[in-house]
């Protein structure tokens, strides 16, 4: 199952004795799901923020990967559930045939 996460920065501030070692270990975490597949993607927005899509077995999954992100209380979250496309035009398309 793939799923598009977008984050924003959310009103909970970052602690600033701690901001460094966040950021770092944020930087790790996705790079260690890049590197695993648990991620395919991963951009930042330029005002803040940032997307990414992720292929997992489950939605449980996917939250309980979601909540070891170090940031993820900073955040605000959207995720959504995608489908493959050709997948879509080919049912779309036989409905239209019917």
């Amino acid at each position: 199952m793939k799923f598009l996460i977008t984050a924003h920065p959310g009103i909970r501030p970052l602690p600033k004795d701690k901001k460094s070692d966040l950021w770092y270990s944020a930087r790790q975490w996705v790079n260690d799901r890049i590197n695993d597949g648990t991620i395919e993607c991963h951009y930042m927005f330029i005002d803040g923020g940032g997307l990414a899509i992720a292929d997992v077995d489950s939605h449980e999954t996917l939250w309980n990967i979601l909540m070891e992100y170090p940031l993820y209380q900073y955040n605000e979250w959207k995720v959504r559930a995608l489908c493959d496309w050709n997948h879509v035009y080919d049912n779309s398309l036989s409905q239209l045939q019917d």
